[in-house]
């Protein structure tokens, strides 16, 4: 038996199938899809600043406390997401941990 199912078997004495479902491969890399994740929230998050401080500066000509505030949450949402992907690729900290699963329940 393999590592990645090991402790998939049904507990000593028990019938029936294995559970469902498939253990996560620890050699598996999805880092990438995190950061395209977060890279697009942040598009989409800095479109929207963007189109409020159009309308507020451009059409209302009134920029409030909290316009700038917005603006200053997005930047730090840029960072984080930049910190992101700098952990990401240069730590490799998107592959998955080996684990031991127990599935057998108590009685």
């Amino acid at each position: 038996m393999s590592n990645s199912t090991a402790g998939l078997g049904a507990p000593a004495g028990a019938s029936g199938p294995a559970p469902p479902f498939a253990l996560p491969n620890p050699d598996e890399w999805n880092g990438t899809a995190s950061i395209v994740c977060a890279t697009i929230s942040l598009v989409v998050a800095t479109a929207a600043v963007a189109l409020r401080f159009w309308a507020r500066a451009g059409i209302l000509h009134v920029v409030a406390l909290e316009d700038w505030f917005i603006l200053l949450s997005l930047a730090l949402s840029a960072a984080a997401t930049g910190c992101l992907g700098v952990r990401k690729f240069s730590f490799n900290f998107s592959l998955h941990q080996r684990q031991h699963y127990d599935l057998t329940l108590p009685l």
